[in-house]
């Protein structure tokens, strides 16, 4: 500004007086509030484009539709939150944003965690619900399609904090781009749906969002078994791709033992490989621990309808972190794992203990 003002006295040529019928006074300072507006007006267009830049950057990650996304639905608040979304932000390419659907609750501890630098970068945004969705109400919410609809993008890698990704893999996420469903395969030991159908586990499963719709549009869903065994049945009606499980294995471990895989998902209870699959992928210590904080335990050896209305009445009743372990025998084992038990069973809710019958008062 003082070098315009310098210009405007030394080089410009005031008239004399008697041309305008002004002093040289009045036109000097006619000249410099000319200048000074003009100046205004620049700096005033140059703010409104840093303005519009500043909001444009805010609004860019919720307003864009994505080819590929990280997908995490999380009321609570713990800090599990943060090391799980810290590891899976460390091995999703970096063109990849996470979105967090969260609730009132925790939405001040998801800004203040150590996630702000990347919610502030537009790396991970924030979408707010409205109605919280426990464990127990997960089917409903992933069979929703306005859920799906809220999703900004179409390959989507849906992920849940008793899950990781392991550093030591060879595989990657972009890998397995060209399927429309996949995640961890489940073992027939405990799987009691279609055998034909077992890829995958939700839990941390790579999904294309215009054929979750496709199907949610053609058919409903049926309540009676778990959303993730749901689709895996019923994505082949609109030409899903589903691998292998031999591929699926590469992709994640739930119950299927592979040595290096890109991802886990919380094992059961009394699986056998755990310590060796922590060797080859030590964030899997991340989502395993030794024991349940509280826990509802049942013992019964017989196969009474009784038994199944119970643990449906306790399970309503207790925190949707407190898992129900029944313990049983030979004789009604098939008998629960056939009952209405067994979504609870399939999603890790319910586990189950094989006893000997050893007292005549069970």
């Amino acid at each position: 500004m003082e070098r315009i003002f310098t210009l405007a006295k030394t080089h410009l040529k005031l008239p004399d007086t008697y041309e305008f019928g002004v002093d040289k006074k009045s036109i000097k300072v006619i000249i410099l509030l000319t200048i000074f507006v003009i100046f205004i007006i620049i700096i005033s267009n140059t703010s409104s484009s840093n303005r519009q830049l500043i909001i444009k950057n805010i609004t860019r990650s919720s307003d864009n539709f994505y080819p590929c996304i990280a997908v995490l639905v999380e009321f609570r608040t713990v800090d599990h939150i943060v090391a799980i979304v810290h590891n899976i932000n460390h091995h999703i390419p970096s063109t990849w944003p996470i979105q967090i659907f969260h609730g009132k609750d925790n939405e001040a501890f998801i800004k203040n965690s150590t996630l702000a630098s990347l919610i502030i970068s537009g790396k991970i945004f924030l979408t707010y619900m409205n109605e919280t969705y426990d464990r127990g109400r997960t089917n409903q919410l992933l069979t929703d399609p306005k859920f799906w609809q809220r999703i900004r993008g179409e390959k989507i890698l849906l992920f849940q904090i008793d899950s990781a990704m392991c550093s030591n893999s060879p595989h990657k996420i972009t890998d397995f781009l060209q399927y429309d469903y996949i995640g961890a395969p489940w073992d027939l030991s405990f799987f009691t749906f279609d055998r034909q159908y077992r890829v995958g586990n939700g839990g941390f499963s790579l999904r294309s969002r215009s054929k979750i719709l496709a199907l949610l549009a053609l058919i409903p869903y049926d309540s009676k078994i778990p959303e993730d065994v749901w689709y895996a049945q019923n994505l082949h009606r609109v030409n899903g791709s589903i691998p292998s499980i031999e591929i699926a294995k590469t992709f994640s471990v739930e119950s299927m033992y592979y040595v290096r895989p890109l991802g886990v998902h919380r094992f059961p209870w009394n699986c056998q490989f755990r310590a060796d699959l922590a060797k080859t992928c030590p964030e899997s210590m991340l989502i395993m621990p030794d024991f349940y904080p509280a826990i509802a335990i049942i013992v019964e050896f017989r196969a009474v309808d009784h038994l199944v209305a119970i643990v449906h009445n306790v399970n309503y009743h207790i925190p949707s972190t407190w898992p129900i372990q029944i313990f049983h025998g030979k004789d009604n084992e098939d008998f629960i794992r056939k009952s209405t038990l067994a979504p609870l069973i399939a999603s890790g809710k319910i586990f189950l203990t094989l006893m000997e019958q050893f007292d005549d008062r069970f």
